[in-house]
């Protein structure tokens, strides 16, 4: 997948986990879409889970 080679999943000492690489971007489509900010976005996918 082309997603994986640019998306390192690297664990930050002291960190999460990181996001998944297609979910990442299913994310950033659907903000784009609707014209959602980083705050909004973050709320929408806590509430609407058919975003992911």
């Amino acid at each position: 997948m082309i997603l994986k080679d640019v998306y390192a999943r690297r664990v930050p000492v002291g960190g999460g986990v990181p996001y998944d690489p297609l979910k990442m971007f299913r994310a950033m489509i659907l903000q784009a879409w609707h014209g959602l900010s980083d705050p909004k976005m973050e709320e929408t996918l806590k509430v609407r889970m058919d975003f992911i």
